[in-house]
């Protein structure tokens, strides 16, 4: 048991140092592109929407972050931690049932509407200038890329900010972390809230946090109880990809976009948090495949005081 738990833990870890291994790459690679379009490295402090990029150098930069940042490292720990079982460990060799993935999205767009409740609490917080300033730099990267390019670029755009971060993502954060967590602690509730906890905050978009969160456990959610991690991918993309297409229709403001929200007004949070709870409680138990959920060990060390506390 210990060594189980050991193991997981060197799991988690691994993960972390592939992810910042390839950050610090990404970081690397976007200079490299910025200096082949003609700026200097004292030029690239002031932040990418002062720099006046065309969509397409943007959506270079955005495209190959995006890839040294997640989805590349996702898979490389995978295949490092599952040399030969990789797929299968990630619940990525079975695809779910067609009408399980319907319940995982319909689940998923009744939840929405608590993330606005979340992001009202989220707008009181008055943050300090730099984490502001991050939100306006968003926006502004948001603002030329989907609005300012053709509507043929705009499907590039659509692969660079809905499909990339989908995948990358969820194969970092519930296809590897979180069961880690899981196995570690013996709690599937513990393991998804931590790890939604990390999803909210490595965005560094600190105006969202709180419904980020929220979403990053609805995701994990949905990943534990079906066993399949196409379909917390699959609302990912579609929600990253339904807001560009929602901006660049003029449908929703580029703001909304920046922090994953849509505000509503605070009297709304009972309602709303009423209908995300009761569609979890409706379609999780749905998910659930024909093999069952994985049996789950609690750690030996652990207390029996705090193991009255840990759900299995």
């Amino acid at each position: 048991m210990q060594s189980d738990q050991a193991e997981n833990r060197r799991r988690i870890w691994v993960t972390f140092a592939f992810v910042m291994a390839g950050t610090i790459l990404a970081q690397l690679a976007v200079v490299g592109i910025l200096m082949l379009n003609g700026f200097a490295i004292e030029d690239l402090g002031t932040g990418l929407p002062s720099l006046g990029l065309t969509a397409g150098v943007l959506a270079s930069v955005i495209g190959v972050s995006q890839l040294l940042s997640y989805l590349v490292p996702g898979i490389i720990s995978a295949k490092t931690l599952y040399p030969r079982r990789w797929l299968e460990e990630l619940n990525l060799d079975k695809l779910p049932a067609f009408s399980k993935l319907l319940m995982g999205i319909a689940a998923f767009i009744l939840t929405l509407s608590f993330t606005g409740a979340l992001a009202a609490m989220n707008a009181a917080i008055d943050l300090p200038e730099w984490a502001s300033s991050i939100e306006g730099d968003i926006a502004g990267v948001l603002d030329t890329l989907i609005t300012s390019s053709s509507w043929p670029m705009f499907v590039v755009v659509l692969v660079i900010i809905a499909v990339l971060p989908a995948l990358g993502e969820e194969i970092i954060f519930r296809g590897l972390i979180q069961p880690a967590v899981i196995k570690s602690t013996g709690s599937s509730h513990f393991g998804v809230w931590v790890t939604a906890l990390m999803f909210g905050l490595v965005h560094m978009q600190f105006a969202g946090v709180l419904p980020r969160v929220f979403l990053g456990a609805v995701l994990g959610f949905l990943a534990y109880y079906s066993q399949r991690l196409w379909i917390p991918i699959v609302a990912h993309c579609l929600f990253n990809g339904l807001q560009a297409i929602a901006v660049r229709l003029t449908l929703m403001d580029v703001e909304q976009a920046a922090d994953a929200t849509q505000k509503v007004e605070t009297w709304q949070v009972l309602a709303t948090m009423v209908v995300a709870a009761g569609a979890l409680f409706f379609f999780l138990p749905k998910l659930i495949p024909s093999e069952g959920l994985p049996t789950q060990r609690l750690p030996e060390d652990l207390d029996d005081e705090l193991l009255d506390h840990l759900e299995p």
